[in-house]
């Protein structure tokens, strides 16, 4: 596994992959291309897009080193149809921007059916998917990221994940998962579990479908459904689900972004780095 963080666009795209590389010397990188937590986006200036190549480049990166967090903003199951449509729209110039700056995909959470029902907001995932892959480009993928299951927010079961992948081809739409959220969702990473969670998974939707981990302990148990990232050892997961990550050759190739806290990715990054190690 490539470990990588979440590197700040503060001051402009271009200082990502600086930050990345010369705070932390990461092996990749996760951005938000926009301010996060607003709908609007600014242009993407053609001078935006060369300085931030130039910058991957220069600091020993490629495009498929990188992958986009969407707005937090986004609900795909909104049952409110211009809400559900704002969500698509938003999602799609996600998208764009991602393929403009030439990254390997744009992970998402898929949304809440906001007490809908189960069953009415996986269809209208689907549906909205739809939508959005008909409009965005496709050349750049779009990750559903698996969630904890907090309220009523869906994709925090195997099933739902499945669902969404075999409604859609695998260059379009793939997925990235999140071990805290894993974990809480009730899916245990820990050794003596792990492989048969890797196999339930594989079933239900096929690990060739996993482009992108986040890498994260939990401060809440197993099955609590509860989202709170904790430094990599210092939560209920523990480091023996992380070494068994970071040493499945399945996932060699794979990128990855801590999504702990600034003030530990260096910490963290040696922690991960030193299982791999100890256990190569």
């Amino acid at each position: 596994m490539k470990l990588g963080v979440h590197a700040s666009i503060a001051g402009g795209l271009h200082n990502a992959p600086e930050e990345a590389r010369e705070e932390y010397d990461a092996q990749c990188l996760q951005i938000f291309t926009k301010n996060q937590r607003q709908w609007a986006a600014p242009e993407l200036t053609e001078e935006d897009v060369a300085s931030f190549q130039e910058a991957l480049s220069s600091h020993g990166y490629t495009g498929a080193d990188v992958f986009a967090h969407a707005s937090y903003l986004i609900n795909l199951a909104n049952p409110k149809e211009e809400k559900r449509a704002q969500s698509v729209d938003a999602l799609v110039v996600e998208l764009e921007r991602a393929s403009r700056l030439g990254i390997l995909g744009v992970c998402f959470h898929p949304g809440s059916h906001l007490v809908k029902g189960e069953t009415f907001g996986l269809e209208r995932i689907t549906e909205s998917l739809g939508m959005v892959l008909d409009r965005a480009p496709s050349d750049t993928l779009l990750m559903i990221e698996g969630t904890a299951g907090t309220g009523n927010n869906l994709g925090f079961e195997h099933e739902h994940l499945g669902i969404w992948m075999d409604a859609f081809p695998a260059d379009r739409l793939g997925i990235t998962l999140d071990t805290c959220h894993l974990f809480a969702a009730g899916h245990d990473l820990r050794p003596g579990a792990y492989e048969k969670t890797m196999e339930a998974m594989d079933q239900a939707f096929g690990l060739d479908r996993v482009h992108a981990w986040h890498l994260n302990d939990s401060e809440h148990p197993l099955g609590s459904k509860k989202d709170r990232h904790a430094a990599i050892g210092q939560g209920e997961i523990g480091v023996g689900a992380f070494a068994c990550l970071v040493n499945d050759a399945r996932w060699a190739d794979t990128i990855s972004s801590l999504e702990t806290s600034p003030d530990s990715y260096a910490r963290d990054l040696e922690v991960l780095q030193g299982l791999r190690e100890e256990n190569a």
